[in-house]
Order: structure tokens, then C-alpha cells, then sequence
């Protein structure tokens, strides 16, 4: 059996590994090449088409207290990490009993790899979270390999 090119082709960004932990999840996050590494207006720009309230964020960062501070020029695993709870906030829309409830994440690359991060987001259901992951990178693949054609 072959596999098809589409299968075959090796994705800008992969979840190397997933780990649920009570409350949380972790990834690690493996980035095909370092011009994958960073982001950039453009790519910001189709993010905000499907998650416009990516920028309201709030972000711990040394720019200021949204990851709208930050977001033009931050590293790609950063990006997914907002985007992973932007998709869990959304599914919350409408729903009176999560009126409270807050997500928080964070981003590090490990130590001596700059195409490997160590991402943990928290869930207030393990499986929203779960596909949280899996839709915005998917997400965030498309458009990666988009910037990476417009080139």
C-alpha cells in the first residue's frame, strides 16, 4: 500500500505528544522548520478572520497585558496555545453555567531546541479540550502552508 502526497506531507506543526493531566493539558510541539517558528501580520490577520477575539487576550508578556501586544511577532506555538483556548471560550458562548470560567496556558521552548515547545493549556472539559487541540492545529497548519505558497 502507498501513501497518498497528501498523507505524506509533513505538516508545519505537529503535536509531537499529549498528555491530560487533571485540569490541564500538555503538548509538545514540534515545528518542521524554523521559518514556522514565528508569526507574523499575515498570519495573524487569517487567524482573526476565524477567532477575532484573539486579541483581547489577556497575556502575560514584556509588551503589554494582551496577547494583541505580542501577537504580530510571537513564536507559532504561542499562537496555538491562544487559539486551543479561544476554540474551548467559543464552544462556552451562550452557556450560563460557564459564565465563570476561565482558561489560562502557557508556552516554553525546550531547553537547546528551537523547533520543540512545551505547551499547557487548561480545559474545563477534558474532551472540548482535546478537540480544542486538534481543530486549531489543524487550523493553524492550513494557514501556515498558505503563507508558506504566498511566499
Amino acid at each position: 500500500m502507498t501513501q497518498s502526497a497528501a498523507t505524506s506531507v509533513r505538516q508545519p506543526l505537529t503535536l509531537e505528544k499529549i498528555t491530560v493531566r487533571e485540569g490541564r493539558i500538555e503538548l509538545v510541539v514540534c515545528l518542521a522548520d524554523g521559518c514556522y517558528q514565528k508569526t507574523d501580520p499575515t498570519l495573524i490577520a487569517a487567524c482573526l478572520k476565524r477567532y477575532p477575539t484573539l486579541a483581547d487576550h489577556a497575556c502575560k508578556n514584556p509588551r503589554g497585558k494582551t496577547f494583541a501586544a505580542v501577537m504580530n511577532n510571537t513564536s507559532t506555538p504561542h499562537l496555538l496555545e491562544h487559539l486551543i483556548i479561544d476554540a474551548q471560550m467559543r464552544s462556552l458562548q451562550g452557556v450560563a453555567s460557564h459564565e465563570d470560567t476561565y482558561l489560562m496556558g502557557t508556552t516554553e521552548f525546550l531547553p537547546g531546541d528551537p523547533l520543540r515547545a512545551h505547551v499547557i493549556v487548561s480545559y474545563y472539559d477534558d474532551l472540548v479540550g482535546l478537540a480544542a487541540c486538534k481543530d486549531a492545529c489543524e487550523f493553524l497548519n492550513a494557514c501556515l502552508i498558505q503563507r508558506a505558497t504566498q511566499s
